[in-house]
């Protein structure tokens, strides 16, 4: 959005552009602001994008170009859009119904690339932070690279073995149990504690092994 379309702009419910960008502006750098300064507000905006280019597209989210500036929720002067976006504004706009159908791309959440993002984008927003911001919105933007860092920290990578080639194949890890159903398991060689392939169809509804079709340790 240029500085002509923020200065004399509306939403269609009739909020003025500059309204909610020097709103959006203070939360994140803090201080007053005059809003009736032309060269003052080329420069906020200036700041305002040098600011979100650390964080465009960290979070994986992309809207559909008719939904870009859509207020984040019903009433809100928070317009999202691709440069802004972050993981916290996706999640308000998914929890509206058929939330999804406003977005273009959404990240895989539980990939490690995804926490990762996460956690810079959390980062790039507290080390951005102007030192007028408000006690607030520091302690906020703390807690966020906390949380993030936590769903980093707890992170497994999935253990799949690179020989493990299709989903009709699991692998287990060997307990003392198996070896009392399966004895002939100490006849193939196998200790507790071996990971071994199966075949998928060799579990039953309810979890239990039974039958183990392959030998052959991993």
């Amino acid at each position: 959005m240029d500085i002509d379309t923020i200065r004399s702009g509306k939403t269609t419910d009739g909020v003025r552009y500059l309204e909610l960008f020097l709103k959006e502006y203070i939360s994140i750098f803090g201080g007053t602001v005059n809003a009736g300064c032309p060269k003052c507000l080329t420069d906020y905006l200036n700041r305002y994008k040098n600011h979100m280019k650390t964080t465009n597209n960290t979070s994986g989210y992309k809207l559909l170009a008719k939904y870009q500036n859509i207020p984040l929720e019903f009433g809100s002067q928070i317009l999202v859009n691709d440069e802004n976006i972050t993981k916290e504004y996706a999640d308000i706009l998914l929890s509206q119904p058929g939330g999804h159908r406003f977005f273009l791309e959404q990240p895989d959440l539980n990939s490690k690339a995804t926490l990762e993002a996460n956690l810079k984008a959390a980062e790039d927003k507290l080390a951005n932070l102007s030192d007028k911001a408000r006690a607030k919105t520091r302690e906020a933007a703390t807690a966020a690279v906390d949380e993030a860092k936590a769903a980093l920290d707890a992170f497994v990578e999935p253990q799949t073995p690179a020989d493990v080639e299709d989903l009709s194949k699991v692998v287990i890890t060997l307990e003392d149990d198996d070896f009392v159903t399966h004895p002939e398991l100490t006849e193939q060689g196998h200790k507790v504690g071996d990971s071994v392939i199966v075949d998928a169809e060799k579990f039953n509804g309810t979890g239990e092994i039974e039958a183990f079709g392959l030998e052959n340790k991993v």
